[in-house]
C-alpha cells in the first residue's frame, strides 16, 4: 500500500470516528434535554397543584372564620355561612386529590391531613349549631365549641406548614 492510500484510509477512518462521536454526543445530549424538560414539566405540575391547594385552603379559612364568627355572634345567616364553609372544604378536598396525583407521598399525606382538619372544623361547627338547636348529643355545647376552635387553630397551622414543606419538594 502506498502512502497516498494509507493517508486516504486514515482520513476516511478518522472522519467516520469523528462522525460517530458527534452522533453519539447528539444522542446523549438529546436524551439529557428530554429528561430535563420532563423534570421541569413535573416540577411545574407540582407547583400548580400546590398553588391550587393553598388557594382553596385560603378560601376555606376565610369561609370557616366567617362561619365561626357568625355562629359565635348568633348571626341570622350562620347556617348559610356554614354551608359556604362546607362547600369550600369540599372544593379543597378536590384539589387535595390533584396534589396526591403529583406527589411526592409526603405532600399527599400532608395535604390529606390539612383537608381532614378543615373537615373536622366544619363538622364540629355544624354539630355545635345542631346541639344549640336541640340536637341530642353526648357532648355539651361548650365541649363542642372547644373542639371547633381547636380544629380551627389546627387548620390555620396546617395551612402555614404546607408552603414551607412545598419548598422542600420543589
Amino acid at each position: 500500500m502506498d502512502a497516498a492510500m494509507v493517508g486516504l484510509v486514515g482520513t476516511v477512518l478518522g472522519g467516520l470516528i469523528g462522525a460517530g462521536g458527534a452522533l453519539g454526543q447528539t444522542r446523549v445530549s438529546g436524551r439529557d434535554q428530554r429528561r430535563n424538560q420532563e423534570l421541569h414539566w413535573r416540577r411545574q405540575m407540582r407547583r400548580d397543584a400546590y398553588a391550587q391547594l393553598l388557594s382553596k385552603a385560603t378560601a376555606a379559612l376565610v369561609a370557616g372564620a366567617d362561619a365561626t364568627d357568625a355562629v359565635e355572634d348568633e348571626d341570622l345567616d350562620h347556617s348559610g355561612k356554614a354551608e359556604r364553609f362546607r362547600t369550600a372544604v369540599t372544593d379543597l378536598e378536590y384539589v387535595v386529590a390533584l396534589v396526591s396525583l403529583e406527589g411526592p407521598e409526603d405532600a399527599s399525606r400532608l395535604a390529606w391531613e390539612l383537608a381532614q382538619e378543615f373537615r373536622h372544623w366544619s363538622n364540629c361547627l355544624e354539630l355545635y349549631v345542631g346541639i344549640n338547636e336541640g340536637y341530642q348529643a353526648m357532648t355539651s355545647p361548650h365541649e363542642m365549641w372547644e373542639y371547633t376552635l381547636d380544629h380551627k387553630n389546627t387548620s390555620y397551622e396546617a395551612v402555614d406548614e404546607f408552603p414551607r414543606k412545598c419548598q422542600e419538594w420543589l
